[in-house]
């Protein structure tokens, strides 16, 4: 077993999970989702684009997942992870993402060394106050679903030397809370401001007109709110959280 030889020689713990269908969505928003800001900078795209069919959108995927944990936190998983795809591929053609990743670790020990010094070098960095924010809000959560950095808008279609197509410039929402039958769409910024205010307003509207069926609500968490500013954005904001 590879895990197995890979503990061996790095003396590097794995643990196995078993999970059912109904434990996606929790597994998704406890472990991923709660994460999404850091992994997208590790990661080549968001987590949601990773994880999800439909573009971010449809069907949770996380078997397959080979994730580097930390103090009980995800820094890095496998899934996204397209930079090194090429090299993987190399080891499995069929399966580059899980046994060619593992097998590149287990044959190149410089390989897993450059890996944990680039989460390391992210790590450094520190958290924003903006990623704060988010986290906190989302540790609140205690009912419905989340799903972070939902992108929303045509965008502009470009496509890549093999003629592969991708949508870039789409506008990206913080925060998608669905709860019972409304739609929460979240703007997050520490100083609640006209940007925020406009934002929240732009993509309430963006976001219903990809989901028409859906009962849309603005929102936005921040942590400082002048009451001038606050008095006006009550009037066309559905949702405003101040988190201190």
């Amino acid at each position: 077993m590879l895990l197995q030889k890979i503990k061996e020689k790095y003396s590097i713990d794995y643990e196995l999970f078993e999970f059912s269908k109904n434990d996606k969505q929790k597994i998704y928003k406890t472990h991923f989702v709660s994460r999404a800001r850091f992994l997208s900078r590790v990661l080549d795209e968001n987590v949601s684009k990773a994880l999800r069919s439909r573009g971010g959108r449809g069907h949770i995927y996380i078997h397959g997942v080979i994730a580097i944990v930390e103090n009980d936190q995800i820094v890095w998983f496998n899934m996204g992870y397209w930079r090194d795809y090429d090299k993987w591929k190399n080891y499995d053609s069929n399966e580059p993402m899980t046994i060619g990743f593992l097998k590149c670790v287990l044959n190149e020990p410089e390989y897993l060394k450059k890996l944990l010094r680039e989460i390391k070098f992210i790590k450094i960095k520190g958290k924003t106050t903006h990623e704060e924010l988010i986290e906190k809000f989302i540790s609140n959560i205690k009912v419905g679903t989340i799903e972070r950095e939902v992108e929303v808008g045509k965008g502009i279609v470009v496509y890549d030397k093999y003629g592969n197509s991708k949508t870039i410039g789409r506008y990206r929402i913080d925060i998608v809370w669905k709860i019972g039958t409304k739609t929460y769409v979240i703007e997050v910024k520490e100083q609640l401001n006209f940007e925020s205010i406009g934002q929240a307003i732009v993509y309430k509207e963006l976001y219903k007109q990809e989901h028409p069926h859906e009962d849309v609500k603005s929102g936005i968490v921040c942590r400082f709110a002048d009451k001038e500013i606050l008095d006006v954005a009550k009037k066309y904001v559905d949702n405003i959280w101040i988190i201190r």
